[in-house]
């Protein structure tokens, strides 16, 4: 297909069909009330964590979480070793070498392709095994792991490259990640079998607290931000707390409780009069009101609001017109989206955009500009706002190449912004492609969707810089390779199923976002790639936050519900739950057990106009499944839903255009709780 914003006609992919995607390997805070069981045990097959099947061991497919963590006590855990006194073996090009075949060894290739050799004996220097890996940079065959298989083990040392890991899973109890490279400790895990605690403590000073027995469980989760502390706890009837704390001293909270018909009630304190408050939702009337000591505040299902003090009222409408009676009395007109300085900004960014596009791609450029435009009074989305989005896009069309060589390509810029354009207009068309990126692409499209400058001027600063200030003030950084449109983005427009170039810079955005966060970074080169003999994505998470140092940790980003739901929170300013799962523990996330769970918790977002938001779902089943038949396991994924209308509810699936659907919530919920895994 001809690109008619770059001058290059490159080859566009074919036969696209959009593998899932796993969200993550193990959440930093296991799922309390399903960390020992499978999602759907049954008699004489019930399983610590979740065992892949065979049809879901592909390296794109959808995993499920493995929900235990691999220190809890296990009888499968039989290779941990006493000590690391056996020689490497000499490097070779042959994965495994040859040496290692000779000694009687078991060749065993996983999925995610480690090669791991086991060797069986008399004596106990006799059992071992190694594990390899093929490093693609070097085309050597590099050991990742060693053990001793002993019955009567105390420790375990397994090193893979930089990184060295001692688990002690029957002693201590206690497992550490140490970076020789970086020498600093990037994570450690403490489980406590008697107790049934759980403790990790990771690099960026974040700590997860599980316990899953005593008077009291619950899961937490701790972050620190200079001298602000935030704890969010978690308990099992999805009551959840909120302590704010400055250095070390608490300031304020809250505590939500949900009632049984669907509703809350929630308190909170603090320092000042607004801190302090009490509001509930009524499922009934779908009205949710908070009283301070000084206002009322009432949000209504269609959109509109009152505030109410002591001597004045002021009606808020859905179009942004306002009504203020009592001490004063005035009106404000609505919004208007043909006023001085959107038109301003419209005008400035479609003279831009002249300038680097044909005729074609801009006739389709002004369509999408006006199309965002019609879409914001329904979004709710100011005037001014508008306006910002517009700004942002001028300064990536007038920008001017670094001489430095950082950001995307001066040539690549059009292309940018042609499609950054559209799915700010059109925010159902963003799509992952045959990228395992669902878990970051829910949260840029639920971002976009609701707060489209601050998303605009994180990626405009992206390709600018190759970095950028989030909203809150994080900072991350992308490397040039992946600031590159790769086969399918390099389309405009996309072809259906394709990943935008727009898409593709926000998820390589995003995803470092969270994962350089914990002393880790993540890249994707133009694919197709080679990655242990298997053509794959070319993406790599690496073990630090440079890399160019790092080494490859996993071929897919390992995003936790927490981090998915913390991505939303930077860019929409809203930090309640921005994602849904079934029985999920997972503080950031909200749980539902039940269908009528599900129904009350999607109408309550929708009455207080926060969809769409992110559902975890099960991507090998019925209604989610991609094209073919259902397949066994439990295929971890996520979307979004963006609509409720009675019993069912309009989902945004990120594959192709035929998997935004409406879907009834029964089904949605069979899928969620894997009442069909077995099919």
């Amino acid at each position: 297909m001809d690109n008619p914003v770059k001058t290059k006609s490159p080859d566009a992919v074919t036969s696209v069909s959009p593998p899932p995607d796993a969200v993550t390997s193990v959440d930093r805070i296991a799922l309390l009330r399903e960390g020992q069981t499978t999602r759907n045990p049954k008699a004489g097959d019930q399983k610590t964590g979740n065992q892949k099947t065979a049809e879901n061991s592909q390296p794109n497919s959808d995993r499920k979480l493995d929900l235990t963590p691999s220190i809890y006590p296990n009888s499968s855990i039989a290779e941990r070793s006493v000590s690391n006194n056996k020689a490497k073996p000499e490097p070779n090009n042959k994965c495994p070498p040859e040496s290692e075949l000779g000694q009687n060894g078991v060749v065993n290739t996983k999925a995610n392709g480690d090669i791991t050799v086991t060797h069986k004996g008399r004596g106990p220097a006799d059992n071992y095994s190694r594990t390899y890996r093929d490093d693609p940079d070097s085309s050597q065959c590099k050991e990742k792991s060693f053990h001793i298989i002993n019955p009567n083990r105390t420790s375990t040392w397994k090193y893979s490259d930089g990184r060295t890991t001692i688990e002690y899973p029957q002693t201590g109890e206690t497992k550490t990640t140490f970076d020789r490279l970086a020498h600093s400790v990037v994570k450690v895990e403490t489980w406590n079998p008697k107790t049934q605690e759980r403790h990790d403590n990771f690099i960026d000073g974040t700590v997860a607290n599980i316990f899953l027995a005593g008077p009291n469980p619950r899961a937490e989760i701790i972050e620190s931000y200079g001298k602000t502390t935030i704890k969010t706890t978690k308990y099992p009837n999805d009551s959840l707390k909120v302590e704010n704390y400055t250095n070390g001293q608490e300031i304020g909270g809250s505590f939500r409780q949900p009632t049984k018909d669907g509703g809350y009630s929630e308190t909170g304190w603090g320092p000042t009069s607004h801190d302090n408050y009490s509001e509930k939702y009524d499922p009934h009337s779908g009205e949710t009101t908070r009283t301070d000591k000084d206002v009322t505040k009432t949000l209504y299902p269609n959109g509109k609001q009152t505030i109410i003090s002591k001597d004045q009222t002021v009606q808020i409408n859905p179009d942004g017109s306002e009504h203020h009676f009592g001490k004063e009395n005035f009106d404000k007109p609505a919004w208007d989206y043909n006023n001085a300085e959107v038109r301003s900004a419209q005008k400035e960014m479609f003279a831009a955009a002249a300038e680097r596009m044909d005729s074609s791609a801009l006739a389709a450029f002004e369509k999408d500009a006006t199309d965002f435009k019609s879409r914001a009074p329904k979004s709710k989305i100011p005037p001014d706002e508008v306006a910002r989005t517009y700004k942002n896009i001028t300064a990536l069309l007038n920008s001017q190449p670094d001489a430095s060589g950082v950001g995307v390509k001066d040539e690549d810029r059009g292309l940018l912004a042609a499609s950054l354009m559209h799915e700010a207009g059109h925010p159902e068309d963003i799509k992952q492609g045959v990228n395992n990126t669902c878990n970051v692409t829910v949260a840029y499209r639920e971002s976009l969707t609701k707060n489209p400058a601050a998303v605009t001027g994180f990626i405009t600063e992206i390709a600018l810089k190759s970095a950028a200030t989030a909203p809150d003030g994080s900072k991350v950084t992308v490397d040039q390779q992946s600031l590159i449109p790769g086969a399918e983005e390099i389309n405009f427009p996309s072809d259906p199923g394709q990943r935008s170039f727009a898409t593709q810079v926000a998820n390589v955005a995003f995803v470092n976002l969270a994962v350089q966060a914990r002393g880790e970074s993540y890249t994707q080169q133009p694919f197709p790639t080679s990655y242990n003999g298997q053509t794959d994505t070319a993406e790599r998470e690496l073990d630090n936050p440079d890399p160019k140092k790092g080494h490859v940790i996993d071929t897919q980003p390992t995003i936790t519900y927490n981090e998915i739901s913390k991505l939303s929170a930077i860019f929409t300013g809203d930090d309640s739950p921005h994602v849904i799962g079934f029985n999920n523990m997972s503080p950031r996330a909200t749980s539902v057990d039940t269908r009528d769970q599900l129904e009350n918790q999607l109408k309550m977002l929708q009455n207080q106009g926060k969809l769409p938001v992110i559902l975890e779902v099960d991507s090998n089943h019925f209604p989610i499944q991609a094209m073919g038949s259902e397949k066994k396991g439990f295929g971890a994924h996520v979307i979004t839903v963006d609509k409720v209308s009675g019993d069912r509810v309009h989902i945004n699936n990120q594959w192709n255009p035929s998997d935004n659907k409406w879907v009834t919530i029964d089904d949605l919920f069979d899928n969620m709780s894997g009442k069909r895994v077995d099919k």
